[in-house]
């Protein structure tokens, strides 16, 4: 998990960023704030300013002591988490919401799950059809300048072609192309074979 943009949202791996659903501010926390940190509600206990990390020489870090909210004044379950560069947990309300299902708050691990198959499988449709352009969605003519690719997001599906002439879709099969990991165009301005 990797904290992003002052508390605004925290990028997670595979799913996106995530800001809580019952997010109260965007001020940095003081003790006595209930804060999201890994999709649990926690008390802030104790901040530490511009503390040095032997990892890091020379980064400041911000350090809170968090208490899980469930355990009362227990300091057993207490965790010590820096952050840099005006970066912290995200406030929530004290009254919030948290999924029957996992304990987590909302929306929890795998509601956002379910939201990035959902993503995945849409970006996955446009690479189904040949002939198609994943780009723009517009069946590719045999009078158009066009470039096919293997399939790497359909790894069964058909090849992908993409529009060469067209600015959005240019653009798309260059990204494209680096996920193939094919260095140059196989198009050539003069007509000749590519490589030659």
């Amino acid at each position: 998990m990797l904290a992003e943009r002052g508390g605004i949202a925290v990028r997670i791996d595979g799913f996106g960023y995530w800001r809580p659903n019952d997010a109260a501010g965007w001020k940095s926390p003081e003790p006595g704030s209930l804060v999201a940190y890994d999709f649990k509600p926690w008390w802030v206990v104790d901040i530490r300013m511009d503390v040095e990390n032997r990892k890091n020489p020379g980064a400041k870090y911000t350090v809170y002591r968090l208490r899980p909210a469930d355990v009362g004044d227990s300091a057993d379950h207490d965790i010590h988490i820096g952050w840099t560069n005006r970066q912290y947990p995200q406030i929530i309300n004290e009254h919030y919401g948290l999924c029957v299902h996992c304990n987590e708050l909302l929306p929890c691990r795998e509601m956002m799950a379910e939201q990035a198959a959902v993503r995945d499988m849409k970006n996955m449709a446009r690479y189904e059809t040949p002939g198609v352009c994943p780009s723009c969605e517009e069946p590719v003519t045999h009078r158009q300048t066009s470039e096919t690719f293997p399939n790497v997001v359909v790894p069964i599906g058909p090849p992908v072609t993409f529009h060469a002439g067209r600015r959005q879709c240019r653009r798309a099969m260059e990204e494209y192309r680096v996920k193939v990991g094919q260095p140059e165009s196989q198009l050539r301005l003069d007509g000749g074979e590519p490589g030659v």
